[in-house]
């Protein structure tokens, strides 16, 4: 499959959900106290890529959300995933020319410790973006859902996580973030890969803070979030070093198929 082809799946999946969300959540799409929706982008040289990293955040755009203070609307998916690929083009430094996301504009690359990690990770293969809530909340100091909010985001038939993983085939996903209801909404077999007993995750969290599956031949490692001010000393570097241990297995990286 080729990135077009990819593109247009993601479309496909995206509309799906925006038609899912308005009839079980509408105020999602509606009220300016909820993000725009997070639509992610497939990068330039992806299909050629033999390490293809999908990066998982915890909250995508920030406070404010991508395109909504330029009044972007929750339908306009090629507009935002324009803005997600300006991202990647501004904070690791990618070639701005391409077909798929003909963005303009200025770009000014990010000193964040999320943008630090995912540009070492970027020396290793083609990094793509997306998040685990496609949307947060727009407070100053909070972004993340409420648990009820997280469990009706995820409530829809399209698990856009999911769905995504499906149609990009990355080799690994790194999750910046320890989410319980997310993953086990979205991403069930990992997750009880994770959690055999389906206990608590903040609890199981606490002792660990590296968790690497291999699930269905897919890299996927559970790491803090690069700014977590609590995380252990050479956190970083031991996030690296589990990643670089992930290329030295025979499934380390492999061709996306293109027939």
């Amino acid at each position: 499959m080729m990135e077009r082809e990819i593109d247009a799946r993601l479309k496909k999946v995206y509309s799906q959900w925006l038609d899912e969300i308005k009839d079980v959540a509408p105020e999602f799409l509606s009220e300016d106290r909820y993000s725009n929706p997070y639509f992610t982008c497939v990068p330039k040289g992806w299909c050629d890529s033999v390490v293809r990293i999908l990066i998982v955040g915890e909250e995508g755009y920030g406070v404010g959300g991508h395109g909504k203070a330029d009044r972007v609307k929750p339908y306009e998916i090629q507009k935002i995933q324009e803005l997600c690929w300006c991202s990647l083009v501004s904070h690791l430094g990618y070639d701005s020319h391409y077909d798929l996301y003909p963005i303009q504009g200025r770009y000014k690359r990010s000193s964040s410790k999320f943008w630090d990690r995912m540009r070492r990770l970027s020396e290793y293969g083609v990094c793509a973006w997306t998040n685990q809530d496609t949307i947060h909340l727009r407070k100053e100091r909070r972004c993340a859902l409420k648990p009820e909010e997280r469990t009706k985001l995820h409530s829809t038939k399209t698990k856009l996580l999911a769905e995504e993983i499906n149609a990009l085939g990355p080799t690994h996903v790194v999750v910046t973030g320890w989410y319980h209801t997310s993953i086990r909404e979205e991403l069930p077999k990992v997750y009880y890969e994770l959690y055999p007993q389906n206990g608590d995750a903040w609890y199981v969290n606490s002792e660990h803070n590296i968790a690497y599956r291999n699930v269905d031949g897919i890299h996927y490692l559970f790491t803090y979030h690069p700014g977590w001010p609590k995380k252990p000393k050479g956190y970083e570097e031991e996030v690296m070093k589990g990643f670089l241990e992930t290329l030295k297995e025979p499934n380390g990286g492999g061709e996306i198929d293109t027939h």
